[in-house]
């Protein structure tokens, strides 16, 4: 059987409520494998995570089925419900936006570097800002096409 052509993958980036330094060892090692596990049930493949004390970094291979807001729903729902599940003293919330950047094929390989090295970015403060990006102050508007 056929399938569809799909090279479409994906950066996201979400934050803890109020980025609160709230993704510790213990949260990082429950939460990024529950991450993992949702995006292989929406037949995402994930390429790469990685993270710091109050934010993700997601990179995948959407499926043809999955959409972006699908995807966030499903994965930080899911994730969550876990922390709160297991250690429930632990206020853990998701803030409700997240960002959402298409990245090329070509580009995949720095993409995903990037995310891997979130730890050292963060330190010595070699981060990207377009690839930090999780919200807006006023709404995106398109341009005039007439």
């Amino acid at each position: 059987m056929r399938r569809s052509y799909n090279r479409a993958y994906a950066h996201f980036i979400w934050a803890t409520w109020e980025r609160q330094h709230t993704i510790d060892s213990r949260v990082r090692d429950l939460v990024y494998p529950a991450i993992i596990t949702e995006c292989n049930k929406q037949k995402c493949c994930v390429e790469a995570i990685g993270g710091v004390e109050d934010h993700v970094h997601l990179i995948v291979h959407l499926s043809s089925i999955a959409s972006f807001s699908s995807l966030m729903k499903a994965v930080k729902g899911s994730s969550s419900h876990l922390v709160t599940e297991v250690y429930p003293s632990l206020f853990f919330k998701w803030q409700g936006g997240y960002g959402v950047e298409t990245i090329s094929p070509e580009a995949l390989p720095n993409a995903i570097r990037y995310v891997q090295d979130q730890q050292r970015r963060h330190k010595s403060k070699h981060i990207e800002e377009c690839w930090e990006t999780i919200d807006v102050d006023d709404e995106e508007e398109c341009g005039d096409l007439a």
